[in-house]
């Protein structure tokens, strides 16, 4: 109990931080295979302009820092088929798809990915 003096706890404090977060541990020997499928599907669903772009990109070490730019020649094309086709490019999918391709690569070079998304 000495613990609860030094560290000022009191009864009914929480001893957890409640955050708005998901965390994905995930791995290559039980995910991998799941993810290519799921890439798969969601390929044949983008626009083939956009896809081209992602590929020219996908085996890139920067591709796990989307704010290096690395996604600005596809985001490129994406808001021009926006403008012009909206049901073309559908964001759901391509954000998806962009990070699927992210999540593959880690996975790949090191046979797991920590992923958290916020809520």
């Amino acid at each position: 109990m000495d613990i609860w003096k030094k560290t000022g706890y009191k009864t009914g404090d929480d001893l957890f931080e409640e955050t708005k977060q998901i965390y994905y541990n995930i791995f290559a020997d039980e995910h991998l295979e799941q993810l290519e499928a799921s890439l798969l599907l969601l390929r044949n669903k983008i626009d083939k302009r956009i896809i081209t772009q992602i590929d020219k990109v996908e085996n890139m070490k920067a591709i796990c820092d989307a704010g290096s730019g690395i996604f600005d020649d596809m985001m490129e094309v994406y808001n021009q088929l926006n403008k012009t086709d909206p049901l073309v490019a559908n964001p759901d999918y391509v954000s998806r798809y962009c990070l699927g391709v992210q999540i593959r690569y880690r996975l790949k070079l090191t046979g797991s990915c920590y992923v958290i998304c916020d809520l």
